[in-house]
């Protein structure tokens, strides 16, 4: 290449390093993308699919040190978006304050705020959603039987449905400690 065809020349080394910068963003983001494609079967893979991918979150979520930076970064107003458009389980309004404990009209707002992040008590409730969806879907085999678990009331749970118990950290518990038994198989 001769020195005319050089794209750094005549830029200063400022806005050179700027567009290294983004073609290393870029490049990082590919690999991630592959790498998502060969973890299908990992859980923190299917949680981070839940809230948007790598791509979304600013990086991979690998293990939960990753979740549990990135809750206390915030997650981006984005991540409570796609998964709210993925799940037809969320799209009720009740739901959506019981699972993630953000009311309609204040998710309405962060829809709004372009670039807004959630807070750390959002960000930490939306993981905690996927991550039990992303349980319950390994368990029952699919999305559309994870969300109708949420919804139907269980014997395990004395009656209540999975959704009505997730608004406090105790209900959560019990949530989570039923799909572990779902998914060893002891009779509850």
């Amino acid at each position: 290449m001769s020195r005319m065809d050089d794209p750094w020349l005549g830029q200063s080394q400022q806005e050179g390093a700027t567009v290294r910068q983004q073609l290393q963003a870029l490049m990082r983001q590919q690999e991630w993308a592959q790498r998502d494609e060969r973890n299908t079967g990992d859980p923190f893979h299917q949680i981070s699919e839940l809230l948007g991918g790598p791509n979304l979150l600013n990086g991979p979520l690998r293990s939960a040190l990753d979740a549990h930076r990135m809750i206390r970064e915030g997650f981006p107003g984005e991540a409570l978006q796609h998964l709210v458009g993925t799940l037809e389980v969320l799209k009720d309004s009740v739901v959506l304050e019981q699972g993630i404990g953000i009311s309609v009209r204040t998710y309405q707002r962060q829809r709004n705020e372009e670039g807004g992040r959630l807070s750390l008590e959002q960000s930490s409730r939306t993981y905690k959603f996927a991550e039990i969806l992303t349980k319950a879907i390994l368990a029952f085999g699919s999305r559309a039987d994870a969300e109708a678990w949420l919804m139907r009331p269980a014997l395990g749970l004395n009656q209540n449905a999975p959704i009505d118990l997730m608004e406090t950290s105790a209900g959560l518990e019990l949530v989570e400690t039923y799909l572990t038994q779902i998914e060893y198989g002891v009779y509850v």
